[in-house]
């Protein structure tokens, strides 16, 4: 699946400085990217189901290779924006990759119908994301409020809720920006510098554009 990532990402050929991939429990489909001692750890839930792994496994490796192309900083605080993109390109790529699925599995809500209510508020979720793009979110935060939800024990309206809205926008502006003519190999490599400006004018366009009629 890594050599996947890297040829739909446009990396093929090249070499990845080394990774650890590690099978980890109690996740419950929470797979994470992390540095950790000079390595890059990728993090697959060893409970998952056969038929949920191979898009799991998708994400992650599209972070990492997302991570390594565009020289992203390994710091565990990030801006909104970036994980807007990030989150947004591992969709995406998992679509890309594992076809056939519905786009609940690919925003990793499968069954709870919480899809179907961002897309009802999505002009709200959109203009909440805009406001905060350059607030820093910490990867372990997203991480731990990740579980929270998984387990049901997320507030509603706390940080595991603006973590899965975030989600939301980054699926529909890299939609956007694939409608538009970009790849995802394109996205990959853009500077983080300029993702806050990026991002801001893609929800600026998406706030005045009907909502697709079909998702990919």
């Amino acid at each position: 699946m890594l050599g996947d990532v890297m040829q739909l990402l446009a990396c093929r050929g090249r070499t990845l400085p080394p990774v650890l991939v590690v099978f980890v429990g109690f996740f419950e489909n929470n797979g994470f990217v992390e540095r950790s001692g000079g390595l890059d750890v990728v993090g697959i839930p060893a409970e998952l189901a056969e038929t949920q792994r191979p898009l799991t496994m998708a994400r992650e490796f599209t972070q990492l290779v997302h991570r390594w192309k565009a020289r992203l900083s390994g710091r565990r605080e990030r801006r909104v924006a970036r994980a807007v993109v990030s989150e947004g390109l591992a969709m995406h790529a998992g679509a890309a990759l594992v076809p056939g699925r519905t786009v609940e599995e690919y925003v990793m809500e499968p069954e709870s119908g919480w899809w179907a209510s961002c897309v009802q508020r999505r002009e709200e979720i959109l203009r909440g994301v805009r406001e905060s793009l350059t607030a820093a979110v910490s990867d372990s935060l997203s991480r731990r409020t990740g579980d929270e939800r998984s387990r049901g024990t997320g507030a509603p309206g706390g940080p595991a809720d603006r973590q899965r809205e975030a989600r939301a926008a980054g699926w529909w502006v890299v939609e956007h920006w694939l409608r538009q003519g970009a790849s995802l190999a394109d996205i990959a490599g853009w500077d983080e510098d300029s993702l806050v400006q990026r991002a801001d004018r893609a929800i600026g366009e998406l706030l005045v554009s009907p909502l697709p009629t079909a998702s990919p």
